[in-house]
């Protein structure tokens, strides 16, 4: 089942993520299908396709370099979230939330596992 998800880092005023760093940081890591650059008058800057254990995930940085929309399946979307707050924005607080906002919002923190992410959002 795909869905589409948001990661939000809770601090507003500070651009937290340098583009071409992360970028370096996720192909260096996850499976990337592919990598692109938007132009920075759109509502994000950066689009990527990852494969996370055969699932492909698709996911664009926000312009306010705060947040990270994904559209995929849950389980590989836990699986991303956990690194990206253990590896990238381990000193800010991170939110989860679906769209729909049927689940809620989920508070990632450095100690929440992929499958406490899956139980939240698995309907």
């Amino acid at each position: 089942m795909s869905d589409f998800y948001i990661l939000a880092l809770l601090k507003e005023d500070v651009p937290i993520i340098d583009v071409d760093s992360f970028r370096d940081e996720l192909g260096s890591v996850w499976d990337l299908l592919n990598i692109r650059e938007l132009d920075s008058n759109e509502h994000e800057i950066l689009a990527w396709d990852m494969d996370i254990d055969g699932s492909v995930v698709t996911c664009h940085l926000g312009n306010d370099r705060n947040s990270i929309s994904l559209d995929g399946a849950i389980k590989p979307i836990a699986k991303f979230a956990v690194w990206y707050k253990k590896h990238i924005v381990h000193e800010y607080l991170l939110s989860l939330f679906e769209q729909s906002y049927q689940h809620g919002t989920m508070e990632i923190t450095d100690i929440t596992t992929e499958k406490e992410i899956v139980e939240v959002f698995w309907s």
